[in-house]
């Protein structure tokens, strides 16, 4: 889509909201996803229980259920404040987010790394990672807002592309965040007892460095910083049981 740049006049003070009346529609997409991976999350930790501990238990036929229900349950309602909450604004020449239970995001031009734009809404790569903003196309008058930031930050939109460092990014990340439930249940029912020390230290040692990585993280919640700490007590509980 072409801009006219030469009449695009940035505010001094511009605030954006979302559009309330599309957050059904977002909701819809969102619970899909949770009945399309809620399942196959539940499978692929059953088969990775059933290797070390052939039998099932109340674990895997309620509590694992009963807690993605929840995990999903709670994630429905972070996302309806998140909507409801955010405001963007053009302020003295930066890009303010406020998000309630979130630290207040601002972005200068020169901070901006790159702009990309996709199906569902703009991501502003900030050069420090932990400052990545997605604005999702369900936005109030999302035309006018994808038109001054492009005048805001000139010259950084670039083309929307998928790269293997990213793929293989996001691989990553699944893969931690599996460990952080399968490798509790690994240490409990490995029959290596010579692995229960060494795989637990470094799990909670990695752990708590992901938790201290994204401790200032304006896309952290605030009220999570420090019950996310109780996530420690997984693989230490799963020692003292196999060690004691």
């Amino acid at each position: 889509m072409a801009l006219d740049l030469e009449n695009t006049v940035v505010p001094q003070s511009r605030s954006y909201q979302m559009d309330p009346l599309l957050f059904a529609g977002f909701l819809r997409g969102m619970i899909m996803r949770l009945v399309l991976f809620g399942p196959v999350i539940i499978a692929v930790i059953w088969f990775l229980d059933g290797r070390v501990s052939p039998r099932r238990n109340v674990f895997d036929f309620i509590f694992l259920p009963f807690i993605l229900a929840v995990v999903g349950y709670q994630s429905i309602k972070r996302e309806r404040a998140k909507w409801d909450s955010l405001l963007l604004e053009f302020r003295d020449g930066s890009l303010v987010r406020k998000l309630s239970d979130y630290p207040a995001l601002e972005v200068s031009p020169s901070e901006v790394a790159t702009i990309t734009e996709s199906s569902h809404g703009i991501t502003i790569r900030i050069d420090s990672r932990l400052k990545t903003l997605f604005v999702n196309a369900g936005l109030l008058d999302y035309e006018d807002f994808r038109r001054q930031v492009v005048a805001w930050a000139p010259g950084k939109m670039v083309p929307s592309t998928t790269s293997v460092r990213s793929l293989l990014g996001a691989a990553a990340a699944i893969l931690w965040c599996a460990s952080i439930v399968g490798g509790p249940l690994y240490l409990i029912h490995t029959p290596h007892r010579e692995l229960v020390l060494p795989l637990g230290l470094g799990l909670t040692v990695g752990m708590a460095a992901t938790i201290l990585y994204n401790w200032r993280s304006p896309n952290s919640p605030i009220s999570i910083r420090y019950t996310v700490w109780i996530l420690l007590l997984l693989p230490l509980m799963a020692m003292c049981l196999r060690l004691y």
